[in-house]
């Protein structure tokens, strides 16, 4: 029996699928290097959970990265999200894993 995601996904689930990484896979090439929010990668692709499709962009090669902050906002501790994408570069990072090619990446800025 194939197990394959046609079997464990209903059609619909997977359309929207489809759709949430469509628009967040633009827009985060429209925007290189920005650091975006949880909450406004959220309203952009109508998606629940942003870490699962993140993480589906990055098995399709994009190099992606998170930052988690937090900051005391009226007495309360807030946290806060935000992903930030690196294009592939002439500089020979393309096709490292994004931990890979951040770390070359730095290395090449201090020499």
């Amino acid at each position: 029996m194939n197990h394959g995601e046609s079997n464990i996904y209903p059609s619909g689930a997977r359309s929207r699928r489809h759709t949430q990484l469509s628009r967040l896979r633009a827009h985060f090439r429209t925007h290189p290097e920005e650091w975006i929010s949880l909450p406004d990668l959220h309203e952009l692709s109508g998606s629940l959970n942003i870490s699962v499709r993140v993480a589906d962009l990055r098995r399709e090669g994009m190099d992606i990265e998170n930052r988690v902050t937090r900051s005391s906002e009226c007495g309360e501790m807030v946290v806060h999200s935000e992903y930030r994408y690196w294009p592939n570069r002439e500089d020979g990072v393309s096709g490292l894993t994004p931990h890979e090619g951040r770390a070359k990446r730095s290395a090449t800025q201090k020499s």
